[in-house]
């Protein structure tokens, strides 16, 4: 009960305090900007030589916004190789992009490098996460294959059969004096300690569940553990108390300034968990929200907050949006709903429900994760009540993540991600 009034609270102080201040929402969609494509996997921030922030994020490829030009490199006009997954920035600002089918690019600004099973020891192509520590060493986490540690020119492989790893698909990685901690698919939580590993899970630890969406680390050294079911869990600094805090999460920031952690979720909108007491929650219908789901954070120097949802990028500052030029669409009025798909992931159907508040003209399409449309399967008139399709996988489609994006009266309104498995 004490959660729900909190969120009230939230949503109450989000509509009084956006009366008296300057824009503190954007939003970016297909139809008011560059951005390729809505559904936004990846985000990350840096500053250039003109002091400008940079968004760079995993859409179409990999798509840079500085604030006003939009940028996009795939693999037909640079050396850009499949989606980008995962970004994260190096001591040098070169951008390593992990990709779900096709391993790691680099990108220094000019150069392209890659790196896949064919040319390094890198054992699989699907990469979840790249983590760069205060040492410039690049630790990256595969779907199905354990952990990765890239240091200057030496790989070395963490699997169960070489280490005490709890786990091989890993989700998130952090760090604090030199320990190593990540998050597993399933395993729960692992702690590297020069070689030694210590592992935490439901049955050992007060852990409260084992499924890790990302893990952070906070000035403090308290480890913030983000699941998937089983809300936010705090480990203090001396690794003796665990401490739940409700809610399911994609992804996890830390804002240190503000005292402030933000969760993205599957179907819930943004959360604002403001000095570990009172959780505000933003969505498309409190706010200028442009989707339920949230695949990634970022915070930029100038204390934006950068949201990457399945409905187009948004960009958020309670004390009024800096360094950004492009003003945007607010926000979209919702004439319709798209649920999530049944079964998921699927082989070789999967059913695709929506409903329509008003007669429209719909489009439901299916794209690839890099944005190349796939099948059209719907592009008509239609009444206002519950529609469903069936999507049947044709014989040469790869297995691999997909998205249904629909638009109603040639308008944006929502898309989801599904996954086909031969």
């Amino acid at each position: 009960m004490k959660t729900l009034i909190y969120i009230i609270l939230g949503i109450f102080l989000v509509a009084t305090v956006a009366e008296g201040q300057g824009p503190q929402w954007r939003v970016y969609t297909p139809q008011n900007s560059g951005l390729p494509f809505p559904s936004i996997r990846a985000l990350a921030t840096e500053k250039d030589s003109l002091e400008r922030n940079i968004i760079w994020m995993g859409v179409g490829g990999l798509t840079k916004f500085d604030g006003i030009i939009w940028t996009v490199y795939n693999s037909t006009n640079s050396g850009m190789v499949g989606g980008a997954w995962t970004i994260a920035l190096d001591q040098k600002n070169s951008k390593w992009i992990g990709s779900n089918t096709a391993g790691i690019t680099k990108f220094d600004g000019l150069t392209w490098n890659h790196y896949d099973t064919s040319n390094s020891p890198i054992p699989a192509q699907w990469i979840w996460e790249i983590f760069i520590d205060k040492n410039d060493t690049k630790w990256i986490g595969t779907g199905f294959s354990g952990l990765v540690k890239f240091e200057d020119t030496t790989w070395t492989v963490y699997n169960e059969e070489n280490s005490g790893i709890p786990g091989r698909r890993i989700r998130g990685v952090s760090s604090v004096d030199d320990i190593l901690w990540i998050g597993t698919d399933g395993n729960g939580v692992g702690k590297l300690e020069d070689t030694s590993w210590t592992n935490y899970d439901t049955s050992n630890s007060g852990l409260t569940n084992d499924d890790i969406s990302d893990i952070d680390i906070d000035g403090k050294g308290n480890k913030w553990i983000l699941t998937f079911g089983g809300g936010l869990n705090k480990f203090n600094s001396s690794d003796t108390v665990w401490t739940y805090f409700p809610g399911p999460g994609t992804c996890l920031l830390i804002d240190e300034k503000r005292n402030v952690k933000w969760t993205g979720s599957p179907g819930g909108g943004l959360f604002k968990f403001y000095n570990d007491s009172i959780m505000t929650n933003y969505r498309p219908e409190n706010s200028p929200m442009p989707d339920y789901t949230v695949n990634d954070l970022s915070l930029d120097s100038s204390g934006n907050l950068w949201i990457a949802t399945n409905g187009g990028l948004a960009v958020f500052n309670e004390s009024g949006i800096v360094g950004v030029d492009d003003p945007a669409i607010i926000n979209v009025p919702v004439s319709a709903k798209l649920f999530q798909n049944y079964p998921n992931p699927f082989n070789p159907t999967t059913r695709i429900r929506y409903e329509l508040r008003k007669p429209s003209l719909v489009e439901l399409k299916i794209y690839n994760s890099i944005g190349a449309e796939i099948q059209t399967l719907a592009n008509e008139y239609q009444q206002p009540k519950s529609h469903e399709v069936v999507f049947y996988a044709f014989d040469n489609l790869s297995s691999g993540v997909y998205y249904y994006v629909l638009k109603v009266d040639g308008v944006y309104t929502n898309s989801k991600k599904f996954v086909y498995l031969k």
